[in-house]
């Protein structure tokens, strides 16, 4: 039996915007969506990446063999950093 993904997912391959549509008639879900957005956002800190990738090159020495180059070990830093200032005035 043979299943097409137009009959196995009608919703995904027959999407006509009707959920749009809906969303811009009924204002209450625009607000709804509004809030969601908003509960979702972190409103206490901001998250702060850091990646470093170290690239190795070692040239010039007598020995053909012991010339060599490419990536070093990699080093991933997170840290949380509050939105506003704090009380003694720190980020």
């Amino acid at each position: 039996m043979t299943t097409t993904l137009a009959g196995a997912m009608p919703a995904l391959a027959q999407d006509d915007g009707s959920a749009a549509k809906q969303a811009a008639a009924d204002p209450s879900a625009a607000d709804r969506a509004a809030e969601l957005a908003k509960k979702l956002s972190n409103p206490v800190a901001n998250l702060i990446t850091r990646t470093i990738v170290p690239i190795l090159d070692q040239s010039g020495f007598p020995l053909e063999a012991i010339n060599k180059s490419g990536l070093g070990d990699t080093v991933a830093s997170q840290f949380f950093s509050p939105k506003s200032a704090t009380a003694g005035g720190l980020i």
